[in-house]
């Protein structure tokens, strides 16, 4: 199974290398199947319908055998014809990125450092 180690994919306690890719939850499958579980949750929803592909091919249901989740929302993802809805995280996009600016400006301003170099 060629996968990459940078984005796990958890299966109860387990942690299997997997890239970021559909394709790359489809090759971890076999390796989630080959354990006693009965859910993944996967880094991104396009891992996550990789391995919901590569499982239903190996004759589990989804979500009846196996329950398959990923976490990022990518709604659009549900327009592709003979997809089906996934469960997935929604996770606010543009919030963390405000925070991030706030808390940055008011550590800049009050050291003083508004400016760049």
């Amino acid at each position: 199974m060629a996968t990459s180690p940078r984005w796990p994919v958890r299966t109860g306690g387990t942690v299997i290398p997997c890239g970021h890719t559909a394709r790359h939850g489809y090759d971890a499958a076999g390796a989630v199947r080959a354990l006693d579980v009965t859910a993944v949750v996967a880094y991104n929803d396009l891992v996550a319908r990789g391995a919901a592909s590569a499982l239903e091919e190996s004759g589990l249901r989804i979500p009846d055998d196996m329950a398959v989740i990923g976490c990022d929302d990518i709604s659009p993802l549900d327009d592709l014809p003979g997809s089906r809805r996934l469960t997935t995280v929604s996770m606010a996009r543009d919030d963390p990125g405000r925070q991030a600016a706030g808390t940055l400006e008011a550590l800049m301003t009050a050291s003083g450092d508004t400016e760049p170099d």
